[in-house]
C-alpha cells in the first residue's frame, strides 16, 4: 500500500472513532439529564372543586323539592293548571328569599323535567341537608276541604316535628288556612329515606275554588313561597341557637 494511502485511511478511521465518542457522551449526558429531572404527572381535566357549595356543606343546607315534573304532572285543577307548574312556581319564588337571608339552599329541578324520588333524596343525602322540603299541592273529591297541609314522616325526628309547626306557622303569618300538620301514615319515599328532618308541604287543594286562586295566581304563589321561607329561617334560627 502507498504510505500517502495509507496514512489517508488511517486519519479517516481516527476522524469516525472520534465522532463515535463524541455522540456516545451526548447521549450519556442527555439521559443522566432525564434521569436527575423531576417526573412531571400532566393531569387532564382535573376534579374541579365547588367552593360555594363546600361552604354549603359546612354551614346549614336546605334542599327545596318542587314536587313532580316533566312526564309526572302530578294532579290537576278544573282549570286545567298542573301540580307540577305550581310547586315549581313557588320554588322558584323562594329562591332569592332564601338567598336574602343568607340560607344555603339547592333545588331538586328548576325546570319542568322529570326528577326520580331516588335522586331528590340522593341530592340531600349526598350534599349533607339540614333540611329537606318538598312542594306539592292536594286534591280532595269534595270541595269542602281547602288550606294547606304540612306533613312528616311517621315516627319523625323532633327536629321534623318542629319543622314543620314553624312552615305551618310561617304560612299563617301570610294569611293561609292551615288545615293541618301531622303525622303521614303511607309511607312517602322523600319523608322515609332522607336522612335529614324532612317535611313535605300541601300548599292547598286543587279541588277547592277557593285554594286554587291563589295557587293559580302569581301573588298567590309569592305569598306561599314568603310564608314557607320564613317558617325555614325560623328553624334554622331554632336548630342553631338551640331553642
Amino acid at each position: 500500500m502507498n504510505r500517502v494511502v495509507f496514512f489517508s485511511v488511517m486519519a479517516l478511521v481516527a476522524a469516525v472513532a472520534g465522532r463515535s465518542v463524541v455522540h456516545s457522551t451526548i447521549l450519556n449526558r442527555r439521559a443522566a439529564s432525564l434521569v436527575n429531572r423531576p417526573t412531571v404527572i400532566r393531569q387532564h381535566n382535573p376534579i374541579q372543586v365547588d367552593r360555594s357549595k363546600a361552604r354549603s356543606r359546612r354551614g346549614m343546607l336546605v334542599v327545596i323539592d318542587p314536587g313532580h315534573g316533566g312526564s309526572d304532572p302530578g294532579t290537576h285543577g278544573p282549570n286545567g293548571m298542573d301540580e307540577k307548574t305550581v310547586t315549581l312556581a313557588v320554588g322558584r319564588d323562594l329562591a332569592p328569599l332564601l338567598k336574602r337571608d343568607r340560607v344555603h339552599f339547592l333545588l331538586t329541578r328548576d325546570k319542568d323535567e322529570y326528577v326520580s324520588l331516588p335522586h331528590r333524596v340522593a341530592i340531600a343525602n349526598r350534599n349533607h341537608a339540614a333540611l329537606f322540603v318538598s312542594l306539592h299541592c292536594d286534591e280532595y273529591s269534595h270541595q269542602q276541604m281547602h288550606g294547606f297541609t304540612v306533613i312528616y314522616a311517621q315516627g319523625a325526628s323532633s327536629d321534623s316535628r318542629l319543622a314543620a309547626r314553624l312552615i305551618a306557622k310561617g304560612l299563617e303569618k301570610k294569611h293561609f288556612f292551615c288545615h293541618a300538620v301531622r303525622a303521614e301514615v303511607r309511607h312517602l319515599y322523600v319523608l322515609d329515606k332522607t336522612n335529614c328532618p324532612a317535611v313535605l308541604v300541601e300548599m292547598g287543594f286543587m279541588s277547592d275554588p277557593r285554594d286554587l286562586r291563589y295557587l293559580c295566581s302569581t301573588r298567590g304563589q309569592h305569598r306561599l313561597a314568603q310564608g314557607i321561607a320564613r317558617g325555614i329561617v325560623a328553624y334554622l334560627h331554632s336548630v342553631k341557637h338551640g331553642s
